[in-house]
């Protein structure tokens, strides 16, 4: 069984300086006076990296979650799209499509006592590579000019710790194809070509199997659901005649 690769103590924890005199901070600011006290708002997408690495990286909105009744008052209070610029993109956490580690190496800051979420960068990089355009691109790129990293083994080892994200999406799914966006991003960004399924994919499910070893079922219920339905088909088959 292949050995998960060993992670850079960059990719464990973040303390970034945050600067709320940017386009992005001052819209938080300006939200979080809106919003009840005690209230978490987590911010991903290209939101984060500018207020936390560089405050010229640009980005036309800011992605968040948090409460269910958070859109309703950014609508209220001006901070939606038709209103402002940037503008605030209230989204569901579901949308944040990143590795299931992101919630542990989060930084958190209190702002008017509120609590806002910054994910890690290699956190915010995976949830952009289900999209992986020209401006995700060159946020990969200036993550890597601000701290050195995602090395290659960062991101093969957080790929494959994130393995079910490869799984094909269901049909209504508009994100692109995690396999594809990949190989594209390492073309651009390392300058050769990934095989996906021998050097992310396959190593994490060997691991997952192997951790499974002791607990699999004995019983395969497929086989004995795929008997149930025979048996229903044939009973419909006798009382039909």
């Amino acid at each position: 069984m292949p050995d998960a690769p060993i992670p850079s103590p960059w990719i464990e924890s973040w303390t970034p300086e945050v600067d709320l005199d940017t386009p992005a901070g001052r819209l938080i600011r300006e939200l979080a006076v809106h919003v009840p006290p005690g209230t978490r708002i987590t911010l991903f997408g290209s939101a984060p990296l500018q207020i936390a690495l560089d405050g010229g990286f640009a980005s036309e909105d800011v992605d968040c979650f948090g409460p269910h009744e958070l859109k309703q008052l950014a609508e209220q209070n001006g901070l939606s799209k038709t209103r402002r610029h940037p503008y605030l993109q209230v989204c569901n956490d579901l949308n944040f499509r990143t590795s299931p580690r992101w919630r542990d190496r989060a930084f958190t800051f209190p702002l008017e006592g509120r609590i806002f979420v910054l994910p890690h960068p290699i956190d915010i990089l995976i949830g952009k590579l289900h999209r992986m355009e020209e401006k995700d691109l060159r946020a990969f790129k200036l993550v890597r000019e601000k701290t050195g990293h995602p090395t290659e083994l960062d991101l093969i080892g957080e790929l494959q710790g994130a393995v079910d994200l490869f799984r094909p999406g269901f049909d209504e799914d508009t994100a692109g194809d995690l396999k594809i966006t990949t190989r594209i991003l390492w073309r651009e960004f390392f300058g050769h070509d990934i095989d996906v399924a021998n050097e992310i994919i396959r190593p994490a499910l060997e691991r997952r199997q192997q951790g499974y070893a002791p607990d699999r079922p004995v019983t395969d219920y497929k086989a004995e659901l795929a008997r149930a339905e025979g048996g229903h088909q044939n009973s419909g088959e006798v009382r039909d005649a």
